[in-house]
């Protein structure tokens, strides 16, 4: 079991006590952080844009605008559809 390390302190009379380094952090994070922190304002349909993050939506929505494209202006082959079937099966077994 793991210990918090201790950190010396001295006193007014000149004797060092010890006292341990997480002594002033509180029990229930969750509950201090929560009291501590300024609250974001809610969502609404005005200012939702201003919550995204720009780089998320865009690597999301992207890559998949890309692929939908493909497959709607390519001509699929026997052997790429069967590659395809193969590549679905075989990389599900490794969930």
């Amino acid at each position: 079991m793991l210990t918090p390390t201790k950190t010396a302190t001295i006193t007014k009379g000149g004797n060092t006590e010890e006292e341990p380094a997480d002594l002033h952090i509180p029990d229930n994070y969750v509950e201090y952080t929560l009291k501590n922190t300024k609250s974001l304002p809610p969502v609404t349909w005005g200012n939702w844009w201003k919550e995204l993050n720009y780089l998320s939506v865009a690597i999301l929505t992207i890559s998949p605008s890309i692929a939908v494209y493909g497959a709607l202006t390519t001509k699929l082959h026997p052997a790429t559809a069967a590659f395809a079937i193969f590549y679905y099966f075989f990389t599900g077994l490794g969930l």
